[in-house]
């Protein structure tokens, strides 16, 4: 059957078929971190890495590649909690008495979570003229890159990411974040979940887990005297721009503790919420092997993080957005304030790698990724690669036991799923942005071709010439960006993934009086010489790969950024996602106009240059783009339906 037939999501070749594709996260951290020992990232982004039908790394594995998924909730939570809150209790009492004089400040090596991050030494108790917040943040910055000068890890460029790998405090601790409201086009905070038994959360080791609970820029009120330029219309270039945000390090259910500010699509509440410094890490604590070879054996139990991203900051401010890097204390209960810094610099020296793109040879689309196949809705990461890999870990006879099989394994693992509650539900997994919804999929190009995207950019504020004010949107922000799809060799000798080769954001991209616009991404060799922005094309190079990765940011801060097409949890639940038990490929997953985003949905075209360049040197309508150039025969029925697009 042609991948233009399907129903539902178009499944991967099997049987002799060689090679077998695993879609890496949107948003969160990449496949290979979680299949590879050591690798680790703090990046958003998509992927996919190739191995053969029954993946190596799964031999010897319990279950082999029949592999069985754990039972959620995993292990004893009576016993789970008290080994939490011993771990706690020594703590606290062990900062008593450093505060007192009678101990070091370097902590014992029995006192830390033997779970924590890979890279991430000792810790040092600092008083607060100690503290230097140089030192407290891992930091990714957004700059210019290149096919030959990329990062690694799979980052949007527009971004820059702050992380906080080591978050490490007793119970009851409030981590007080004191900074400056960055000049950019948003800025949240997000951190680990509180502590809980059913809570499974391996965030900045491998992006594993239960998505972080957030807090998003327009909802932080600002410090006495100060303005929030986030605010609908507020004074964007004000100079005193202090907040101060509380998260208090708890344990128990993130939405209770929480209340509407953990709750979708929004995600809205005040300065204050509760997260965990002490996380559970499910069956990756466990036996050594188990889920596969890179997981398993650190300890039930490790730290948690704390993210801060600047989203596309004002021209001329990059990287850190024209604003000092904010400053963390801990706060105990009786007012004293502390801090523990680790030594996570060789954690920072790996995510930061950066390196020239791998060359592939140029290559067809796979036939699941043809005419009428659109895009796959992000919900977490081992989610997608289990979606990618279940064809060859066990022998489905239908469709309906890979979904359920999927969704088993989501659960057991990352303590995730539709089924699962709240919070547990969510549509975001650990690492996730909480206000994006992550469109991605896979897609070839042959010598001699062109990919096109055409569809209708929701509206997005225009903040990076420095405005003087944010005005209310269908959406936030929003971009595209294609990955390499292999292990690239980067300047220290490391292989990593995840390297981007283009990347446009909304202000980036021509578009007509209606917000449609035409995007052709080809080799440099291959451009059309009418693929020019005065003809209204925005031109990309793909790049010396055959295949690349692509992922669709789409932020909506709601109510003031947001509408009716945004493909958030509220609008689409878990009906977009391919092994749910209520999927429904009509919300983004076929190539058409027709389905719930409308002209919104970014169409996917594939032709020759000179296909293209028939069209003529004018400015080029995206409804007279040809739909799909199926020049080998390869896509029976290639075609893209349009419709109307109004909510």
């Amino acid at each position: 059957m042609s991948a233009s037939h399907h129903t539902g999501p178009p499944p991967p070749p099997t049987g002799r078929l060689a090679r077998r594709t695993l879609l890496g996260a949107a948003g969160a951290i990449p496949l290979a971190a979680v299949l590879a020992p050591g690798l680790t990232s703090t990046a958003a982004g998509a992927s996919a890495i190739e191995y053969p039908t029954c993946p190596a790394w799964l031999e010897g594995t319990p279950g082999g590649c029949g592999l069985q998924p754990p039972p959620y909730p995993h292990g004893d939570p009576t016993a789970i909690a008290a080994q939490a809150q011993q771990l706690s209790d020594r703590l606290a009492t062990y900062i008593d008495d450093w505060f007192a004089g009678r101990v070091p400040a370097t902590l014992p090596a029995d006192l830390v979570p033997s779970g924590r991050p890979a890279g991430i030494g000792t810790f040092v108790l600092q008083r607060p003229d100690q503290v230097d917040p140089a030192k407290q943040w891992v930091i990714r910055p957004s700059a210019p890159f290149s096919i030959f000068d990329s990062p690694s890890y799979f980052p949007d460029p527009h971004v820059t990411y702050l992380i906080l790998p080591s978050l490490y405090a007793p119970f009851g601790t409030t981590a007080v974040i004191r900074g400056k409201f960055p000049h950019a086009r948003y800025f949240n905070v997000q951190v680990s979940p509180p502590f809980d038994p059913k809570t499974i959360y391996y965030g900045a080791q491998r992006g594993l887990g239960v998505g972080e609970v957030g807090i998003v820029d327009a909802d932080i009120q600002p410090d006495p005297g100060s303005v929030n330029p986030y605010q609908v219309n507020a004074d964007r270039r004000a100079t005193n721009r202090d907040y101060t945000v509380r998260i208090k390090l708890g344990k128990g259910d993130p939405v209770a503790l929480n209340g509407n500010a953990n709750k979708p699509p929004y995600f809205r509440g005040t300065n204050d919420r509760v997260g965990g410094a002490i996380e559970y890490t499910g069956p990756w604590g466990g036996t050594p092997g188990y889920p596969i070879p890179a997981g398993g054996g650190a300890g039930h139990l490790t730290t948690g993080n704390i993210w801060i991203r600047y989203y596309a900051p004002d021209h001329g401010t990059a990287p850190l957005a024209g604003v000092p890097l904010p400053k963390i204390l801990y706060r105990l209960p009786d007012g004293r304030e502390f801090f523990i810094q680790a030594d996570f610099s060789a954690f920072d020296r790996e995510v930061s790698e950066r390196g020239p793109i791998t060359w592939t040879a140029p290559a067809q689309p796979e036939e699941r990724y043809g005419p009428d196949f659109g895009w796959y809705k992000e919900y977490g990461v081992l989610r997608t690669v289990m979606q990618a890999l279940a064809p060859s870990l066990k022998p489905f006879e239908t469709e309906a036991q890979r979904r359920a099989w999927v969704r088993q394994y989501d659960a057991g693992v990352n303590g995730h799923g539709e089924h699962l509650g709240p919070h547990y539900d969510y549509d975001h997994a650990a690492t996730e942005v909480v206000d994006i919804d992550y469109l991605t999929r896979r897609m070839g190009c042959q010598a001699g071709m062109v990919v096109v995207l055409t569809g209708r950019l929701p509206t997005t504020p225009r903040t990076r010439n420095g405005e003087a004010t944010m005005t209310a949107a269908q959406a936030r922000y929003w971009s595209l960006t294609s990955y390499s799809q292999d292990l690239s060799l980067t300047k220290s000798g490391q292989l990593l993934p995840g390297m981007p080769i283009t990347s446009l954001m909304d202000d980036e991209i021509t578009v007509d009086s209606e917000g449609r616009y035409v995007i052709l991404l080809s080799r440099t060799t291959d451009r059309p010489s009418n693929a020019t922005r005065a003809n209204g094309v925005t031109w990309a190079d793909w790049g010396p790969v055959g295949t690349v990765g692509m992922t669709v940011r789409w932020m909506s801060v709601g109510p003031e950024w947001t509408f009716c097409r945004a493909p958030d949890q509220n609008h689409l639940g878990w009906r977009a996602d391919g092994s749910s038990a209520n999927y429904d490929a009509k919300l983004v997953g076929r190539n058409r106009r027709t389905d719930f985003l409308g002209d919104y949905q970014p169409v996917m075209h594939y032709l020759s240059r000179g296909a293209f360049e028939a069209l003529g040197n004018r400015r080029i309508n995206p409804s007279a783009v040809p739909k799909w150039q199926d020049l080998w025969g390869l896509f029976p029925g290639a075609g893209v339906p349009t419709g109307p697009a109004e909510c």
